[in-house]
């Protein structure tokens, strides 16, 4: 300002224009505080680098999550600059977003403390870092690393857990924990099982494919399909026959349109149509593949077929000579000719019955196929026997189907006959046989399984639709919703909650609001796992139950479901019983961010309690 006024002329200075002087001295100021007061505006307005590593005078610790977060991110790709130090310190953040954006930039940054902070934080009390330490472990390879991964595959009871470690050992390529992973109980692990596929495309990659794509989750099988898009068409293709072929219609549509775009023979196969048709034009077009793409010996060595099983064997559908033959003798109901057949009969038929919908004799099921397997014996004695024997069977055939799932038209034929069964044991032995089995028999049993005079029995139909999640489960699943059966309807209520998405909530809205109870809270969770808008707040609501189990339920929820909101009805659920107290505890840190329980130390659940309110009431003082 001083050096505006100098450059003034001589003549605005002096006495006799005074007033000039003046005004024109007040109207620079005027010029200068509104370029101050924009420059500051703009400042408070965003206009500063969103990035705060980009002001060199910043500390990173000082701004808030997001920022430090999205800092971080860049920080993790930005190999122009060196890594700030106090990026270390931020793995101690009070915030879990923050400690697992630290440990993710540390790892990829090549931070020479990475794989100390990355074990330390397995440890964590929030899940999201304890996952951002798997993942990091991931990006540093090293043989600590890859044999913490390892061990975490192994004895982690967390499907979450295991899940990371296999995608963090397939970035490691490290094939052989994951494809073990495809044997994994959890259909999580085994989705990323799926995924990580991509790697390899030797034989015994292509063996895994192969199982994963009968897997009974619909999820692991379209991921079958992403990742084996990456291999070459020669090792590809006999897997998106296998898909083409299967009971799904989605899966054969994806699949026969994957295949059209890189071998257009292809886009003549349809999914909709008669069976027979399609089986026809699907045997025609692998015919044509393999004169193309004769089998080759796969990257690893072996001299087997690209669409070899483990076992070396081709996985190809039976000869055309034996399904006429096997044709004929059905025609004719020849019993002695088709027992003549031996073990080539099952697949024959399994083909006939599966592929091409060739209604099948009952005198085959009674007479010849018990011969050949086990299940098929029992199913005899189900469909046959008296009240005391079909009970038998159906126990003895759930005992079987525990060891290994039935073989599809055994499922099938399950279907068939227990869907005419009166007795209550009887369907819930057939429920719990195809508890592992996710085919289209399978759902079209739990499907029937809605409709039972029996309220178990729809419970138990409900359940198997929970465990095997399909969005098509969404429009038979509804009028469970109104069953004059309460555990139907808490049933019906878990299983649209465990579907991902659901496209009209408004019957779960209208539960939330219930007179009873625990269809209220069902109810909540459902919504709240659905991210529905209307969850949280019928959570919330209760928060204030008078049933210690309902409260203590409500806050575990919460911890499972981090949502700011939780912070109030949790810190007041610390009033309530021990079970309420304990679970309270258990979930703020989840929802906080943070703990305030210095790491290490031990306190009793009084100590805690003070200190989660004391933090409390710190962060509600202005």
């Amino acid at each position: 300002m001083a050096k505006g006024i100098a450059q003034f002329p001589a003549t605005a200075r002096r006495p006799t224009h005074l007033l000039g002087f003046r005004c024109a001295v007040l109207a620079m100021f005027l010029v200068c505080a509104l370029a101050c007061g924009c420059g500051l505006l703009g400042q408070s307005h965003g206009q500063w680098p969103a990035d705060v590593s980009e002001r060199p005078t910043a500390r990173l610790a000082d701004e808030p999550p997001d920022v430090i977060v999205s800092s971080l991110e860049k920080l993790a790709f930005d190999n122009s600059a060196p890594l700030p130090a106090e990026v270390a310190d931020l793995k101690d953040h009070s915030n879990s977003r923050v400690r697992a954006a630290a440990l993710l930039t540390l790892a990829r940054r090549g931070h020479p403390n990475a794989l100390l902070y990355a074990r330390q934080a397995l440890g964590d009390h929030d899940p999201q870092v304890v996952l951002a330490a798997v993942t990091a472990l991931g990006e540093l390879d090293t043989p600590e690393g890859r044999a913490l991964l390892e061990r975490l595959l192994a004895e982690s009871p967390n499907p979450s857990l295991r899940a990371g470690a296999v995608a963090a050992l397939g970035k490691l390529e490290a094939k052989q924990p994951v494809l073990a992973a495809a044997n994994d109980p959890a259909w999580r692990v085994r989705l990323e099982a799926a995924r990580q596929l991509s790697h390899w495309y030797d034989a015994e990659t292509v063996a895994a494919a192969e199982k994963l794509l009968t897997d009974p989750s619909p999820e692991v099988r379209r991921a079958v399909l992403a990742a084996v898009a990456d291999w070459p068409l020669e090792s590809s293709g006999p897997i998106l026959f296998a898909a083409m072929s299967s009971g799904s219609p989605a899966l054969a549509r994806e699949a026969a349109e994957m295949l059209a775009a890189r071998w257009p023979p292809a886009a003549a196969f349809t999914a909709e149509g008669l069976a027979e048709r399609r089986t026809e034009l699907l045997t025609a077009l692998e015919k044509r593949f393999r004169e193309q793409f004769p089998a080759r010996a796969s990257p690893g060595g072996s001299k087997e077929g690209l669409s070899g099983r483990a076992s070396g064997q081709e996985h190809l559908p039976p000869s055309e000579r034996l399904l006429a033959q096997v044709e004929e003798m059905l025609a004719r109901s020849d019993i002695e000719s088709l027992r003549g057949c031996g073990p080539a009969l099952l697949d024959a038929v399994e083909y006939l019955r599966l592929h091409r919908g060739r209604v099948l004799p009952d005198a085959l099921y009674t007479q010849v196929l018990p011969e050949l397997a086990p299940e098929f014996a029992l199913l005899a004695e189900l469909a046959q026997g008296e009240l005391p024997a079909r009970r038998r069977a159906s126990q003895r055939l759930a005992g079987l189907a525990k060891q290994k799932p039935l073989r599809p038209l055994a499922a099938e034929r399950l279907c068939e006959v227990v869907q005419a069964e009166p007795d209550v044991l009887v369907w819930c032995a057939a429920l719990e046989a195809i508890d592992n089995d996710a085919s289209p028999a399978a759902v079209r049993l739990a499907y029937a399984g809605l409709s039972h005079p029996m309220p178990e029995v729809r419970r138990r139909a409900c359940q198997y639709l929970a465990d095997h999640p399909d969005r098509l489960h969404a429009e038979r699943l509804r009028p469970a919703l109104s069953d004059r059966s309460h555990s139907v309807v808490v049933a019906a209520i878990r299983a649209l909650g465990m579907l991902g998405r659901v496209d009209d909530t408004s019957a779960l809205r209208e539960l939330s609001a219930a007179t009873n109870e625990q269809i209220r809270l069902e109810a909540a969770i459902a919504l709240v796992r659905l991210g529905d808008p209307a969850g949280p707040a019928a959570l919330e609501r209760l928060s204030y139950s008078e049933d210690p189990l309902v409260q203590a339920q409500v806050a575990q929820v919460m911890g499972e479901h981090p949502d700011p909101a939780y912070l109030e009805p949790l810190i007041r659920m610390l009033d309530g019983r021990p079970n309420v107290c304990r679970a309270a505890l258990a979930s703020l840190p989840k929802v906080a961010g943070h703990n305030v329980q210095p790491a290490g130390a031990t306190a009793s659940t009084s100590e805690q309690v003070h200190r989660w309110k004391q933090w409390y009431q710190r962060r509600q003082t202005p």
